[in-house]
């Protein structure tokens, strides 16, 4: 089957990831995947833009500047997107290892007989 419709419990931006790199030989059971996929990627995001809103670092408890917190959200849920869009072929080189087999005839007999 299909992918279908994105999964209730992800994020605003999550379900407009899953529309935007959701692919036809996507199945039914790759829809727990393809969800954490579109999570990762849109957290990533929304870890970048708070800092870039805040600051990449910021003044410790100590008075040092240290990493900001959401900078390493970013990097961890970056790191988690890739991989997993790897193993969807979401990168170029990933989709070029992607070799998707013909789907089957419809009828079968006609396959068999070599008639259309």
């Amino acid at each position: 089957g299909k992918l279908g419709a994105a999964i209730k419990t992800l994020s605003a931006k999550a379900k407009a990831i899953w529309k935007r790199d959701a692919q036809d030989w996507f199945t039914s059971a790759d829809r727990p995947a393809f969800a954490r996929y579109c999570q990762a990627e849109a957290d990533w995001m929304r870890f970048r833009a708070v800092c870039d809103k805040e600051g990449w670092w910021v003044e410790g408890s100590a008075g040092s500047l240290v990493q900001h917190p959401a900078a390493r959200m970013y990097e961890m849920n970056l790191k988690l997107a890739h991989a997993i869009g790897v193993e969807f072929g979401l990168t170029p080189s990933s989709r070029s290892r992607i070799v998707i087999p013909k789907r089957p005839s419809t009828n079968p007999a006609a396959e068999f007989f070599g008639t259309k």
